[in-house]
């Protein structure tokens, strides 16, 4: 996949669409791959700017699936120095501690479902792991 240039073609996918919900799936899968993310690291920074980009947009104006998702894509790619590198220049911090704050699970004013509620928590559970 990513010998085929596949990681380069997922960047591609328009961005406010149903598809990059895929696309944060294929990068939570990509990330759980240590050798897959070793191959990345070594991909030119441009395309390694691309991916984190994406996956911080994911963070911020996707819903809460491929949140979930980017969340889960950034807890397992931070052992990766160059990962945390980028995400630290594109404001990566803010936008992971973003996710929680926009939760909205600690008002009282709100009443959710139990799926709701059990997924926003796990949300909040994943940014705490990453």
């Amino acid at each position: 996949f990513l010998n085929a240039k596949g990681l380069e073609q997922l960047l591609q996918i328009y961005r406010p669409s149903v598809a990059a919900t895929g696309v944060s799936i294929c990068l939570y899968y990509l990330a759980y791959n240590e050798d897959a993310m070793e191959k990345i690291c070594l991909l030119p920074k441009h395309i390694l700017n691309d991916l984190v980009a994406y996956a911080l947009w994911l963070l911020e104006c996707s819903h809460d699936s491929s949140r979930c998702h980017a969340t889960m894509f950034f807890s397992l790619s931070f052992s990766f120095r160059m990962i945390l590198e980028l995400f630290d220049s594109q404001d990566g911090l803010r936008k992971l501690l973003n996710v929680i704050f926009l939760l909205d699970i600690f008002s009282d004013e709100t009443e959710y479902t139990e799926d709701e509620l059990f997924t926003k928590r796990q949300n909040a559970r994943h940014v705490c792991v990453a």
